[in-house]
């Protein structure tokens, strides 16, 4: 007995040690940190208490006077970098990507296939991946897919006119129906498949969906603790998307594809492109091969495709109708910009008109400025990298946290900066900005690969919205918006955003 209490003082005094020592590791390279505490170091209460991007707002103001470039921080035992000096972060992204050419973000391509696509995965395979569909989204190809996004917006236009006919007052709960859109849009463009959302919330694409976002596999805490020891993760099998999840899309993804190979149906959609690159390792009109994908590859690229577009081009779109609401009068001048553009292209919505709509596109980006669809971004360091001006070296395997949701709303960067104002997007405004102040859609290498299209879906629904519909606010409408806590990087509203639409 005295022999195991012996051992039990020992082991319990080193486990002390070690937790001190490395609870100092910060203090010890000289850097300002924020005290941590056993066992969670500064994410105790995350996801049920405040949110992630709550978090590193506040750490970036209360350290923002400190001249050093960089705040340390702690995910339970493993130090985390925060990045808070702009040519910092212009170098993370840019110059240097190089050394942190990872996102960070956790996959289990054993355990969860469906995990390992694009937006996850770690160099070298990201990079492959990445010139294999660099091609699917080209100008061209987006111009493809144009007519099928508008299709949709008739039907989201027609849809809304119904249910405003019969709402009290006309209160619509808008984000519901921006989600039923942007599901029915990444069906068509991504999988060639009516779905009708927007008819039949609840089919199984919506809800699947949904799910992915509001009912994830694991908790916040879970989530964070994959990331910060991914390796450790993989062990013991955790994996990021639900297996119902995961099965849905692995047999929507083989049944199109085995019935487009045994009719010889083709059309102009992301799936198209997908099938190409199985067959031919490269896309119909281009001379470079890259190698043929494997259909996991083509299921975990077609789930992000249809996860990633649909929610943050919905909610970009409900946030700026929000906005539209609070303010009538950056309302009627966006609408004024639409009706001009179409008056040119006789009263049709064209790719070309799109582009023309620069007022409507700096809304779009004031909106994405104020609530960035993903409000965290992180960085894995693969290789050791000495910060300038400093004693302190990130270590291969660390986490650089790039706090976008903070950055962009730095009162020094963006003065007031939660009044809405798209007059920011002026071009002579953002020549005065630092190149990476505005990060929506990240930068450098590991930048959205979507972002153009995500952009332009949204765009064309807004058109059509400002053309046929009004927005104000109602007595359900929420001020200021509340965010859910539980989300790690996705900025999501509590209770939908509630809207009183009139036809124009």
């Amino acid at each position: 007995m005295e022999l195991i209490i012996v051992l039990i003082l020992i082991i319990s005094i080193t486990l002390i040690f070690l937790v001190r020592w490395r609870y100092n590791y910060w203090k010890n390279l000289g850097v300002p940190y924020v005290a941590p505490t056993f066992p969670f170091g500064n994410i105790k209460g995350m996801g049920k208490e405040y949110s992630q991007f709550e978090l590193l707002r506040a750490v970036y103001q209360n350290f923002k006077s400190n001249s050093s470039p960089i705040v340390g921080l702690y995910y339970y035992l493993s130090p985390v970098i925060i990045a808070k000096d702009m040519e910092l972060v212009k170098n993370i992204f840019t110059r240097d990507a190089d050394h942190f050419i990872n996102r960070g973000a956790y996959y289990n391509e054993k355990d969860n296939p469906i995990s390992a696509h694009i937006f996850n995965l770690d160099n070298p395979k990201w990079k492959t991946l990445r010139t294999k569909l660099t091609p699917t989204f080209t100008s061209g190809k987006i111009k493809m897919m144009f007519y099928t996004v508008y299709d949709v917006a008739e039907r989201f236009v027609k849809k809304l006119r119904n249910e405003v006919e019969v709402a009290v007052d006309g209160e619509i709960e808008i984000k519901e129906f921006a989600g039923r859109f942007t599901t029915d849009v990444i069906g068509s463009v991504g999988f060639g498949l009516e779905i009708n959302s927007l008819d039949n919330p609840t089919t199984e694409f919506r809800v699947h969906g949904i799910n992915a976002f509001e009912k994830p596999n694991n908790s916040t805490l879970v989530n964070i603790f994959s990331v910060a020891f991914k390796d450790l993760a993989r062990k013991l099998h955790v994996i990021q998307v639900r297996k119902d999840i995961e099965e849905f899309f692995q047999g929507i993804v083989h049944q199109t594809v085995k019935h487009r190979e045994d009719n010889g149906i083709s059309r102009n959609d992301f799936m198209q492109l997908m099938i190409q690159l199985k067959n031919h390792g490269k896309i119909d009109g281009e001379s470079l091969s890259v190698g043929k994908l494997t259909m996991d590859e083509i299921t975990a690229q077609c789930f992000i495709f249809f996860v990633a577009g649909y929610e943050t081009s919905s909610t970009a779109m409900s946030y700026l109708l929000y906005e539209f609401a609070q303010n009538p009068q950056v309302q009627e001048k966006a609408r004024k910009n639409v009706q001009q553009v179409l008056a040119k292209y006789n009263n049709e919505l064209t790719y070309e008109g799109i582009k023309e709509m620069d007022y409507l596109l700096m809304c779009v980006n004031e909106s994405l400025r104020k609530y960035p669809p993903v409000h965290t971004l992180l960085r894995y360091c693969n290789k050791d990298y000495k910060i300038e001006g400093t004693n302190c070296t990130v270590k291969k395997g660390q986490l650089v946290i790039i706090p976008a949701y903070a950055i962009q709303h730095d009162p020094d960067i963006y003065p007031n900066p939660e009044v809405y104002d798209p007059d920011r997007f002026l071009p002579e405004e953002v020549a005065k900005r630092p190149t990476c102040s505005f990060m929506p859609f990240g930068h450098g290498p590991r930048n959205c690969i979507g972002l153009r299209f995500g952009v332009v879906q949204a765009q064309i629904g807004l058109a059509m919205l400002l053309k046929n519909f009004k927005f104000e606010t109602c007595s359900k409408t929420v001020n200021p918006i509340e965010f859910k806590k539980f989300s790690t990087i996705m900025l999501s509203p509590i209770g939908g955003i509630n809207l009183k639409v009139s036809k124009i």
